[in-house]
């Protein structure tokens, strides 16, 4: 039960007058992030804490950490807790909890990355002292054996503008490996309409004749993990970026870069002057004779009406 998240003795007493007993304040972590909490759940988790109550339908955790217990919101209503603030992820994990996650899920597995690297790196060393002796057989066995080559096959996209859309929606237009935020495709391709020296725009995307605008504000979607390593073509594995970051990210893993996914961001806050871009095109609607401002008005509208009947 929840109430266990203050109190310690709470099952012992709840039939009576368990408020009698002092209260403990929990610190109150804000997760909208489905996988986020769910590693949070295993860090706490390993290192002792018991889980009291979990409902994935709300963002909301209360961790005491005297009390070593924590739990998920049951809903949306307002609990005490320590400083009165919500902590993000980020900010309960490394200012809250600090030392204790030595050994947590997520530093185990950088450490299990380097020592990977650190493998791969002495199997090319050793190739290399077998090429130094003149023995390519063995170096060439040595890695064959220990780091052999898998090539990485490209795969086309599937989503469609609507689903780009949603999916920017859904994510705030906030870049999440970056947290920047970004604008609807639509609203750069208006001004390259109305603005066509000020801001260009090349079909090709030439670096030469097309404004930055578009590489750094313009989203797209990238797959987290990367198809090409066996990662899925579905939502699951979307998340909204910039197209300089995609094309930086490539087909490397968030661990290889030293990337992290950021939190999606609140539409209701910033929605990529996805509200402007529409507004302007139903004052001339001859920008709809551009297609791809036509395609970016169409699919935004139909999300926004989505986001209305919510």
């Amino acid at each position: 039960m929840l109430m266990e998240v203050y109190y310690e003795h709470y099952l012992d007493n709840y039939n009576g007058a368990y408020w009698e007993e002092r209260k403990i304040l929990p610190y109150m972590v804000l997760v909208r992030n489905k996988t986020k909490r769910n590693e949070l759940r295993t860090i706490l988790e390993k290192d002792g804490f018991r889980c009291v109550a979990w409902n994935e339908d709300y963002s909301g955790i209360l961790v005491n950490i005297e009390l070593k217990r924590f739990g998920m919101i049951e809903k949306a209503c307002k609990h005490s807790c320590i400083n009165d603030w919500n902590y993000s992820f980020d900010e309960f994990v490394g200012e809250i909890l600090g030392n204790r996650l030595k050994d947590s899920p997520a530093d185990a597995a950088e450490k299990r990355d380097i020592i990977q690297q650190d493998q791969k790196l002495n199997t090319l060393v050793e190739a290399s002292k077998s090429l130094l002796m003149g023995d390519t057989t063995q170096a060439r066995d040595i890695i064959n054996e220990k780091y052999p080559f898998a090539p990485v096959k490209h795969m086309a996209r599937r989503y469609t503008t609507l689903q780009m859309m949603e999916q920017f929606f859904r994510d705030g237009f906030i870049d999440r490996y970056s947290g920047k935020r970004l604008l609807n495709p639509g609203i750069l391709r208006v001004l390259s309409a109305k603005l066509p020296e000020a801001v260009p725009f090349h079909a090709h995307w030439k670096t030469s004749e097309c404004h930055m605008a578009y590489w750094d504000y313009q989203p797209t979607i990238d797959h987290i993990y990367p198809i090409a390593l066996g990662g899925q073509d579905e939502p699951e594995n979307w998340a909204t970026t910039s197209m300089l970051n995609n094309s930086a990210k490539s087909n490397f893993t968030l661990e290889q870069l030293g990337w992290s996914l950021k939190e999606p961001g609140d539409i209701s806050e910033w929605d990529g002057l996805s509200e402007m871009f529409v507004s302007i095109v139903e004052k001339d609607d001859a920008l709809l004779e551009v297609a791809k401002i036509r395609e970016w008005y169409q699919a935004t509208r139909t999300v926004f009406e989505a986001y209305k009947k919510q």
